[in-house]
This record gives structure tokens, sequence and C-alpha cells, in this order.
């Protein structure tokens, strides 16, 4: 199952640390689990595997500072 849609990298707890919010809809398409295992990418060249994780009633994919090192990605970047 592919499910594509367009985000920014956020900080949701503050500090250095980062996230790609997973919105519902997409996490529903992805089976039942709220913490499915998935395979990211971005801007179509990088790419990596992690689970979703929930923060309050938020969903996020990590994104940790050695990836956003590797990819120039910083937060708030779309």
């Amino acid at each position: 199952m592919n499910a594509s849609y367009e985000t920014q990298i956020v900080l949701p707890m503050g500090g250095n640390n980062t996230g790609i919010e997973v919105p519902a809809e997409v996490l529903a398409e992805l089976g039942p689990s709220k913490k499915p295992r998935v395979r990211v990418t971005l801007n179509g060249d990088y790419s990596f595997e992690t689970t979703v994780a929930s923060r309050g009633e938020k969903y996020l994919i990590a994104f940790s500072k050695a990836r956003r090192d590797e990819t120039g990605l910083q937060a708030g970047v779309t």
C-alpha cells in the first residue's frame, strides 16, 4: 500500500525533536495498527523505514537530527 501526501517537518515537542505528522486518514489506510511500520521517502530520493508513533492526539514519524543532517531538511520545510 502506498500513501502519498504533502506535509511539513514539525517540532512536536519543542527543543530539537522533530517529526513528520501522519494525517488520521492516511493512518487509517495503513491498517488497524496505530503504530504501523512504514517506509518513508522524502523528495523522491531519501528513504528510510520506521514506525509511526503517537504524541497526544497526533501521529508522527520521528525525523532525527542525523536524518536532518543527511537530507538538509529542517523543521518548517514542506
